[in-house]
């Protein structure tokens, strides 16, 4: 086998356990039915008074603890580093003006 299949084989199996490590390193968010925290609210309040909206609906996004990630990470950053809990969307649907 030449240097350069070798090393091209190499790669492709580096690949592979590359991708196969993304689950159990890299969180995914989930949908949930949650209220935000008081915090949240008044942010998201602001938010809706400055964008005008009327009656904006709500998802929220449930962002998982990566505990064996905090668990590799150097003390002095895990300590500086807070982790998201939640993401929240608002959006408004409003009616098409008829002149379009």
């Amino acid at each position: 086998m030449s240097s350069a299949r070798t090393e091209r084989a190499q790669r492709r199996k580096n690949l592979i356990a590359n991708g196969l490590s993304i689950p159990a390193t890299w969180p995914t968010v989930r949908s949930k039915f949650a209220e935000p925290g008081t915090a949240a609210q008044k942010r998201l309040k602001a938010l809706e008074k400055e964008m005008g909206f009327e009656a904006p609906s709500m998802l929220t996004y449930a962002a998982p603890q990566m505990r064996q990630i905090s668990r590799l990470q150097p003390k002095a950053l895990s300590d500086r580093q807070s982790d998201v809990t939640a993401n929240q969307v608002m959006f408004e649907r409003r009616a098409v003006p008829k002149d379009r």
